[in-house]
């Protein structure tokens, strides 16, 4: 409750220290009418001042912490977050890459698509799949591709028909029966990936999920939805960076392992055991 904080330690509104970014308008017109608190000389709706006063409160514990406290305090919560995904999500984890190299095997393809970090992490798991991800395995390339990467098709395409169908028509353009496509965003809402995920239906094309939170709306629309238990973006995207790594080093390990599908087709090399 806010009648319970240190008010001593809480930086005044009516002060030079109050949070960048807020404004302070004195109350009139119809305004007045709103259940107001007085702060600082000026009136505000209750609201407001609560609002105000998290911020400030926030502002107050961040100053608090040393450098070395908030490193330690958001690598715990990384930590937690990744134990929690790994109690949930390992037994979804090691069916999907299972079934991505069933496909991987028959011919297919693996596409990766998101937005602003997601499309970075898209490119950085088609880039493991494709050239390798583990030293100790020498393998061929896994066909994997970032429907990210063109920016010469996306401004096109988004220039001429809106930002939201670039990813469902590349689907049109490459995607095949038998392909997988991972799409990539922390809230599961991102319309151009919904899109994509959509036209994969129509296509006879696995689709899995790498989403946080609640999942979002691609909670109910992949095939495979893996979803970080975290409703911080940067944990999320932590989590799904790792996510990646283990989903590639599962599918390599399924095609060209010891026992692995495609095991046959890797020429061994000098001072290494496949």
């Amino acid at each position: 409750m806010h009648g319970s904080r240190d008010k001593s330690k809480r930086p005044s509104l009516s002060q030079p220290s109050l949070p960048r970014g807020f404004r302070i308008h004195h109350s009139s017109g119809p305004h007045r009418s709103w259940n107001c608190r007085r702060t600082g000389g000026f009136l505000f709706p209750h609201f407001v001042v609560n609002d105000l006063e998290d911020a400030a409160d926030q502002l107050v514990s961040s100053s608090n912490m040393t450098a070395i406290e908030q490193i330690q305090r958001h690598l715990h919560e990384a930590a937690a977050v990744q134990q929690q995904l790994a109690e949930v999500a390992s037994p979804i984890i090691a069916d999907a890459a299972e079934r991505v190299a069933q496909l991987v095997a028959s011919g297919g393809k693996i596409m990766l698509c998101g937005n602003g970090g997601s499309a970075g992490d898209s490119q950085h798991l088609a880039a493991e799949f494709t050239s390798r991800l583990r030293a100790e395995m020498e393998r061929p390339p896994i066909p994997a591709i970032a429907l990210t990467t063109d920016a010469s098709y996306l401004t096109a395409r988004a220039n001429d028909y809106g930002f939201e169908e670039v990813f469902e028509r590349l689907v049109e353009a490459l995607g095949r029966p038998g392909d997988v496509l991972i799409g990539i965003t922390t809230s599961g809402n991102s319309k151009n990936v919904i899109r994509a995920v959509k036209r994969c239906r129509d296509r006879d094309i696995l689709t899995i999920g790498f989403l946080g939170s609640s999942g979002g709306q691609l909670a109910r629309l992949v095939d495979v939805p893996i979803i970080v238990p975290s409703d911080s973006t940067q944990h999320i995207q932590e989590s799904h960076i790792a996510i990646g790594h283990i989903f590639c080093e599962l599918v390599e390990e399924a095609l060209y392992g010891a026992e692995g599908i495609l095991c046959a087709s890797v020429a061994p090399r000098k001072g290494l055991k496949l």
